[in-house]
C-alpha cells in the first residue's frame, strides 16, 4: 500500500491502530483478573477481521491490482 501510494493509507493504518488499542484493553482487563474478557477479546478479533477484510480491504483491492499487485 506504501509502496503504490494507497491514498487511503492513513485511514487504514488508523483502524489498525484502533484494532490494536481495543485489543489490549481487553488483555489489560483479561491481566486484571477478568476472566471472560478472554473470551470478549477472541469474538471481538474474529469479526473484526471478518469485517475489516469483507469491506476495508476490499477499498484498496482494486487500487492494489491496477498498480501491479496481485
Amino acid at each position: 500500500m506504501e509502496q503504490t501510494k494507497f491514498p487511503g493509507l492513513e485511514e487504514h493504518r488508523a483502524i489498525h491502530k484502533e484494532m490494536l488499542a481495543k485489543a489490549s484493553e481487553f488483555l489489560a482487563a483479561h491481566d486484571d483478573g477478568n476472566i471472560s474478557s478472554y473470551i470478549q477479546l477472541l469474538d471481538f478479533v474474529r469479526s473484526w477481521f471478518k469485517d475489516h477484510v469483507k469491506l476495508e480491504d476490499k477499498k484498496y483491492t482494486a487500487w492494489m491490482n491496477e498498480h501491479g499487485v496481485r
